[in-house]
């Protein structure tokens, strides 16, 4: 072989080594699929990848639609009203995006982030991160300059759904609430609050179109939040999702939002195992390994409620009079002695009604543990502590009330 050709042949190789380790790149750079892009036009920011495509209104940073570009489809008509955010204050006043004294974005290739920053008595900054998978994160951080306390940051503002395409929905109520498409057509709605009567920050729906679900990352600590669904009564034809987390933020205080997950397509099972994954619940201990060598007795156990209020007992009695003459293996569960009678202020099981006794009296109860032996048999304690409910008993200070809660919804 002589030079020329053995060059000419190391040259071809070096060349496809190239556009192999090239490719390579490519592929570990972009995932194997189209990159996301950002375009302006006729007034819109448009936000694309294979999966999605997320158009947002240039002069105050809402939601115009969001489509499904596996279907071809309109998944969502964007904000109501076209407000990404809407605030209400401690006064019953409120306000909004399109509200702000001035508004700006900036597009930010290198990290596709696209920042959305609104002035005025709130100071607001938007991030929407967007991803090569079919899902992207939007949070917000929220500074108020007002002399007012920001009672609840509703955020996204209710994306609308055409109602007449959605075929179900899921809502995270014990054991899971499959709401059906003669729901939505019939104009009804339904909220309620995370962590407590919802036991997950996560909502999601199926239309002709495709699917979305929207859900929180959980990050230093859990954001009380009002999820459901709401008809739209001056917008015929329109289903809202709702997200209203309750702030409480403080003049001249800073409050920010959970990262929101919003994924197009997909079916539940999907959105429900990221969920898991990315809030770590896939690395909590189970159940049985908690339990250890007792799993298999409690499983085994019979599950007892206990009406404190129809035992006539307060809690220093409650144990002699009733516990210590179980003759069976049970699992105790304490109800009916929140003030207002049983589930009043779910999932909120203190203070306990006056006449029952202090909380140190509650403690004593609390302490019967699984594993209290009596006349051969186990008594196993169950008893739930809730999180702060919006409408439950407050403390000193807090001024919330049901009324208010009410109110708010209505606007």
């Amino acid at each position: 072989m002589n030079r020329r050709r053995r060059i000419w042949i190391w040259t071809a190789a070096i060349s496809v080594a190239v556009a192999a380790i090239g490719a390579i790149l490519v592929y570990l750079r972009f995932g194997g699929v189209r990159p996301v892009t950002f375009t302006e036009k006729d007034g819109l920011l448009l936000v694309r990848n294979d999966d999605y495509e997320a158009a947002f209104d240039a002069t105050n940073g809402a939601f115009v639609s969001l489509k499904d570009r596996k279907t071809g489809e309109t998944l969502s008509t964007g904000n109501r009203d076209g407000h990404l955010w809407w605030a209400i204050l401690d006064d019953r006043s409120s306000l909004n995006s399109r509200a702000s004294r001035s508004f700006s974005y900036e597009w930010r290739p290198s990290s596709r982030e696209l920042k959305l920053r609104y002035d005025g008595p709130l100071k607001v900054d938007v991030t929407a991160t967007f991803s090569k998978e079919n899902r992207f994160t939007l949070q917000a951080v929220v500074r108020n300059t007002s002399d007012k306390t920001v009672e609840s940051f509703r955020f996204p503002y209710e994306l609308n759904l055409p109602t007449d395409r959605i075929r179900d929905a899921l809502l995270p109520m014990l054991p899971g609430v499959k709401l059906n498409d003669r729901f939505f057509k019939d104009q009804n709605s339904f909220e309620d609050q995370y962590p407590g009567v919802l036991f997950a920050s996560y909502v999601a729906v199926r239309t002709t179109g495709g699917s979305l679900a929207i859900y929180d990352i959980r990050e230093s600590s859990v954001k009380p939040v009002v999820l459901g669904f709401k008809n739209q009564i001056d917008q015929a034809g329109a289903t809202g999702i709702v997200r209203d987390y309750k702030t409480w933020i403080a003049p001249q205080e800073q409050w920010t939002s959970p990262r929101i997950v919003v994924q197009v397509g997909g079916d539940y099972a999907q959105s429900i195992e990221r969920y898991r994954t990315d809030n770590g619940i896939d690395r909590y201990r189970s159940l049985a390994d908690k339990l250890g060598d007792r799993k298999d007795e409690f499983f085994a156990s019979p599950f007892f409620k206990l009406d404190v209020a129809a035992a006539r007992s307060d809690w220093t009695t409650l144990k002699s009079k009733w516990l210590d003459r179980l003759r069976h293996t049970g699992v105790i569960h304490l109800v009916a002695f929140q003030p207002g009678g049983h589930d009043e202020n779910y999932p909120d099981f203190f203070a306990s009604r006056s006449p029952l006794g202090n909380g140190k009296r509650l403690q004593a109860v609390h302490r019967l543990r699984a594993g209290k032996r009596k006349s051969g048999r186990s008594v196993h304690e169950f008893f739930l502590v809730g999180r702060q409910r919006a409408d439950a008993p407050q403390p000193a200070g807090r001024r919330e009330t049901r009324g208010h809660r009410r109110q708010a919804q209505k606007r």
